[in-house]
């Protein structure tokens, strides 16, 4: 009996949680730079931009999901950026919950991919909300769409260098 076809949705889903397999040199274990760039091994595609994560030039962001065992990997810089301007609030039907906050900032601070981060967004979104009067109110709006400008300048560009390794 021959096999219904499958999506092109579940073959990038399947390809999104295929196991790392390390590679094995002398005494079983990987060395140097080669240990440092494990994700350059990986098959998965992130969900959040379709880009293949061995191609990312820094590690993945280990999104855990809180209902289910396990993580998936994705382009951290991008799903922050893309939280910080509303582009997106979920990953694979998971909603994003207060406590992946910390998680992703110390993410971005880890590996130093800039001034992103969901604590700052929060925190300029919460001085619009309790400002004291319109003028305080005005300028804490005006500040925080900067900062989502900003984001989504980074992202615009971000996303052409995506697209330049994938063209190469």
């Amino acid at each position: 009996m021959s096999q219904p076809s499958r999506t092109a949705a579940e073959v990038t889903s399947e390809a999104a949680t295929a196991a790392l397999v390390p590679t094995q040199r002398h005494g079983g274990g990987l060395r140097g730079t080669e240990a440092q760039r494990w994700w350059t091994r990986t098959q998965r595609i992130c969900p959040v931009t379709n880009f293949p994560i061995s191609m990312i030039p820094y590690p993945p962001f280990r999104l855990r999901f809180r209902a289910e065992p396990g993580h998936d990997l994705v382009d951290g810089k991008s799903l922050a950026l893309q939280l910080i301007i509303g582009e997106r609030t979920e990953v694979r039907g998971y909603e994003l919950q207060a406590s992946d906050v910390p998680e992703l900032d110390r993410y971005m601070q880890r590996y130093q991919l800039g001034r992103w981060r969901l604590s700052t967004d929060e925190a300029l979104r919460e001085q619009v909300q309790t400002a004291r009067n319109p003028m305080a109110r005005l300028q804490a709006q005006l500040k925080r769409e900067r900062y989502q400008v900003d984001a989504r300048r980074e992202l615009v560009r971000l996303r052409a260098i995506q697209r330049a390794r994938l063209s190469l």
